[in-house]
């Protein structure tokens, strides 16, 4: 991280109304551009909080209904997995009727195209 200090003895005017004051101390912002950018903090101008996105899992342990096999698998970012064999009893997995795939209905996260979608109906 670089850090930049701000000296905030005067007013600094900061994207049109905004200003930033103080009584001579220095404020301290991740990048140059921080002080310009209210919400680089995770906040609008305003001061409300703003909500970021959940990171995208890529990996899922898929558990075999069968035998009951664990196994640690990459998520595909841009498809769905239709078909899975379990490596412990070669048991062909298909996803479950309203699952989009295996790692939806077997794993323990969803898959990243479901994980994406903000849509009331999900992924299909």
């Amino acid at each position: 991280m670089i850090e930049h200090t701000l000296d905030t003895t005067h007013s600094i005017p900061l994207r049109g109304k905004l200003r930033l004051q103080n009584n001579g101390s220095s404020a301290a912002f991740d990048s140059p551009d921080a002080a310009l950018h209210p919400t680089a903090h995770g906040y609008d101008p305003r001061g409300r909080r703003i909500l970021r996105p959940a990171p995208v899992i890529l990996e899922a342990t898929i558990t075999c209904p069968l035998c009951g096999h664990r196994q640690t698998e990459a998520m595909p970012t841009d498809a769905c997995l239709h078909f899975y064999e379990c490596a412990a009893c070669r048991e062909m997995l298909k996803p479950k009727a309203g699952d989009c795939c295996v790692f939806c209905s077997y794993g323990s996260a969803k898959c990243p195209p479901r994980q994406l979608d903000t849509s009331p109906g999900g992924h299909q």
